[in-house]
This record gives C-alpha cells, sequence and structure tokens, in this order.
C-alpha cells in the first residue's frame, strides 16, 4: 500500500512539472502554470459560488450514476441467466452503444427542455448500454458447476443470483462502478455545457465565453481533484469491504 501511494504521489509530482515547464515557454493566457491555477481555485472558492456549482454537478452525477448501474446490471444478470432475454435485449443494446452520445442531451433538450432530465437521461443512456455489456459477460463466465450444484439443492433462483452470480460478479462491477463514474461525469459536463444554468460545465461554458484559460483549467482541475478522492475513498472502500475474505495478491 505504501509502495503504491509513494508511486501515484509520484505521478501526480511528474504531470504537475511537466505542466509547469510548459507553461514557461507559453504565454499565461494560454497556459497559466500551476500557482495561477490555485490562486484562481482559493478564488472560486473564497469570493465565488464554488461549492454551490459543484454539488449540483455531483448531484446529477450521483442520480445518473445509480440508475445507470442498477438498471445494467438487472438487466445484465437477466439476460445472462435466461437466453431469450438475452437474444431480446441483446438487440436494443447494440442499438444503445451505437448512438450517438451527444444525441442524448440534445434530444433530452427536445423532449424535456432545460432542466434536470437533461443530465439524467443522457448518463443513463450512455452509461447503461455499457454496464450491461460488462455484466452480461460476467455472467457468461461464471462457473457454471456452482449454478448446477445450487439447482441440485434446489435453492431458489433468487438466492442463486444472491449468492452465487454476485459474489463472482463483484469484480465486474467494482471495474464497471469506476468506469461508469469516469463517464458519468463527462457526459454530465456536456449536459451542462448544452443545457443547465449552473454546474461545474455551465461554468466552463461562462468562462470560454469570455477567453479565460486560467479559470477553465481551475474549474476542471477542482472537480477532476473531487472525483479522484471520490475513486481513491469510496470506491476502494467498497473494493476493500467486498473482496475482504481474498487474500491479497503481491507482485
Amino acid at each position: 500500500m505504501k509502495n503504491r501511494t509513494l508511486t501515484e504521489i509520484l505521478a501526480l509530482t511528474l504531470i504537475i512539472v511537466i505542466w509547469w515547464v510548459a507553461s514557461l515557454g507559453l504565454p499565461s493566457r494560454v497556459l497559466p502554470s500551476p500557482p495561477v491555477v490555485l490562486e484562481y481555485i482559493i478564488q472560486d472558492f473564497v469570493e465565488g459560488n464554488a461549492l454551490f456549482h459543484i454539488s449540483q454537478t455531483l448531484f446529477r452525477i450521483i442520480l445518473g450514476f445509480f440508475a445507470a448501474m442498477g438498471i445494467g446490471i438487472a438487466l445484465g444478470v437477466l439476460m445472462g441467466t435466461k437466453r431469450f432475454w438475452g437474444n431480446f435485449f441483446g438487440t436494443w443494446i447494440m442499438v444503445g452503444l451505437s448512438f450517438p452520445d451527444i444525441m442524448w442531451p440534445i434530444l433530452a433538450i427536445i423532449w424535456f427542455g432545460l432542466g434536470e432530465m437533461v443530465a439524467f437521461l443522457s448518463i443513463t443512456m450512455i452509461v447503461m448500454p455499457s454496464v450491461t455489456v460488462h455484466i452480461f459477460e460476467g455472467v457468461k463466465a461464471t462457473d457454471k458447476s456452482l449454478v448446477d450444484m445450487a439447482k441440485v439443492f434446489r435453492i431458489k433462483k433468487l438466492s442463486i443470483i444472491r449468492r452465487v452470480y454476485i459474489p463472482m460478479l463483484m469484480p465486474h462491477i467494482m471495474s464497471t462502478m469506476r468506469y461508469a463514474l469516469a463517464v458519468s461525469w463527462k457526459i454530465v459536463i456536456i449536459a451542462e455545457l448544452f443545457g443547465l444554468s449552473n454546474g461545474v460545465g455551465f461554468m466552463l461554458n461562462f468562462w470560454y465565453r469570455k477567453f479565460q484559460v486560467g479559470q477553465i483549467l481551475a474549474w476542471a482541475l477542482m472537480f477532476i481533484i473531487i472525483m479522484v478522492i471520490l475513486d481513491k475513498f469510496v470506491l476502494d472502500a467498497i473494493e476493500k469491504r467486498a473482496f475482504k475474505w481474498r487474500p491479497e495478491v503481491k507482485l
């Protein structure tokens, strides 16, 4: 764990150094240095309303994320355990994966106007098909001998899903959660750019119109830090709890 933390700190330091060196050879209006961006971040928190806009974006991400994960996991398990539903929904999922992502915010604005449904529908419809495919593939890779043994002992279907499929799907679920969270915040930023009057995406659009690269980087960096914290402290904690029975493998 200590080696992993040191490696991550080294990687982060290298990114900052490269950014700083690059900023020395470019005008500040093109690429401000890290200290300049840090000043903007402090200013936005002290004098501005950074917490409000960040909280609005986080709320939309969490809402869409849980909807996409819930529907995707349920649909993936259903498709993996029932061949009929696998064949039936397979075409729908492929259509969802092939549908241009940028179209969902546009359609949501046309259908529901400028409101919260833009972000919610966009995240759910873009993320859910990928979650479904990951879980579906995980169900197909499940050890069938355990399922057959459970059926021999006449264990109910729901118990088989809860005690056999879900534990074996946890690696797929955790990797899918990280993917879904990373994609969700990118989608919500686009949705806020298109059709919402608050949030991080709205502020990025605001400063873009004023050609303030420093503020654009400041808002992007603020939210990136928050998402990294969620990944490191929330998802890592869930993963440790889910796999506490599994011995750690050291390479």
